[in-house]
């Protein structure tokens, strides 16, 4: 165990693990959950189920709104941050005039991330109700960041890694991953 957890404070590109907020709150739960997923890579199978989960409901949100506001199709997650797209309201008011191209994205990554299928097909069942469920937290999301327009989209899921100097003697590598990054302007 000992060696393993070694692999959290090397700087070998080749041998080096970084831990997580995630990690550390597998560690505070239970130290045995944060050896058994984060040191030996083991984790429980998840049964399969006709109801989607959060995690799933969240990336299928969060794919969604990075498409509408990534500035243009070439740039990739974790992109380079300059110089931003400005988001303004008629930006806004037209994602949300346009409710079929939404409904059309939100089937598109059900398909993906739910059923595993690269299809446009309207859902069926239990997913057409967690499609209706996304289309609401897309148009409230649209609407607030519409409350606070011009805004300037930095970026969606920027990761970055570095080294948490614990005491003199003790570097942890760390990793997080930004969802997303604005710059607003307040005025008073």
């Amino acid at each position: 165990v000992a060696e393993s957890l070694k692999k959290f404070l090397t700087q070998d590109p080749e041998s080096r693990k970084h831990l997580s907020a995630s990690a550390l709150k597998n560690y505070l739960i239970c130290p045995l959950l944060f050896y058994f997923r984060n040191i030996e890579n083991i984790n429980s199978d998840i049964e399969p189920s006709e109801f989607m989960d959060a995690i799933t409901i969240g990336n299928i949100f969060h794919r969604i709104m990075q498409d509408l506001y990534t500035p243009d199709e070439k740039n990739e997650v974790g992109r380079e941050l300059n110089p931003g797209k400005t988001i303004t309201h008629e930006f806004i008011d037209s994602i949300l005039a346009d409710k079929n191209m939404l409904r059309l994205r939100i089937d598109r990554y059900i398909n993906q991330e739910y059923n595993g299928k690269i299809s446009d097909l309207e859902p069926q069942g239990n997913a057409m109700i967690f499609r209706n469920i996304i289309f609401e937290y897309i148009v409230s999301t649209l609407l607030l960041d519409k409350s606070l327009t011009p805004f300037i989209y930095k970026g969606s899921e920027i990761k970055n890694e570095f080294q948490w100097q614990i005491n003199p003697d003790l570097k942890v590598n760390m990793k997080y991953i930004i969802d997303r990054l604005d710059i607003i302007r307040i005025d008073n």
